[in-house]
């Protein structure tokens, strides 16, 4: 095998990779549905924690949007694209309204979070798209861990994806 066949072969096995990485991410992203219930029927504070649970759902949607223009950049080589997203990433996970849980576990996620998406921009302003593939499942993979510690943290309940018409329950 020449060495360009084994890098081709390399490139390959690394976008199947993100591809499922993004499958992962796909699959693991929850939020609550705050349109499920009626804000009429709510008391004040009840109504209150509905229109935060909706900014969050907004945030995570742009967090969402903002991951798959990144794939999109790594897949066309289009570094731009994958800097601009990286750190609206960052921007949206400072915002205080992302904050989900008070927890110490989950400040270390946030900052694990900004510090790879961080470090995905360096990779693509250097334009090594290798680099940038290996921090993109980096992210991905804190995406599902934090994910994870917020299900678990909030215990059984309903989480929802209305944007993507998913619905699922998680029953620990």
């Amino acid at each position: 095998m020449t060495r360009s066949c084994e890098v081709r072969c390399l490139r390959l096995g690394q976008r199947r990779y993100l591809v499922s990485a993004l499958a992962l991410t796909l699959g693991s992203v929850s939020l609550i549905n705050p349109a499920s219930e009626n804000p009429t029927s709510l008391g004040p504070t009840a109504y209150a924690q509905s229109k935060a649970d909706e900014q969050l759902a907004q945030l995570m949607k742009r967090k969402l949007e903002a991951s798959q223009k990144i794939l999109e950049g790594l897949a066309l080589a289009h570094f731009d694209v994958i800097v601009t997203n990286a750190e609206t990433l960052i921007f949206i996970s400072r915002q205080a309204a992302f904050r989900v849980l008070p927890t110490p576990e989950y400040e270390l996620h946030s900052n694990e979070f900004r510090r790879i998406a961080g470090e995905l921009a360096e990779k693509a302003r250097e334009k090594n798209l290798d680099g940038a593939m290996l921090k993109y499942v980096d992210l991905t993979l804190t995406c599902v861990k934090c994910h994870k510690h917020v299900r678990d943290r909030r215990g059984a309940q309903r989480w929802e994806l209305p944007h993507l018409g998913v619905v699922a329950r998680n029953e620990r």
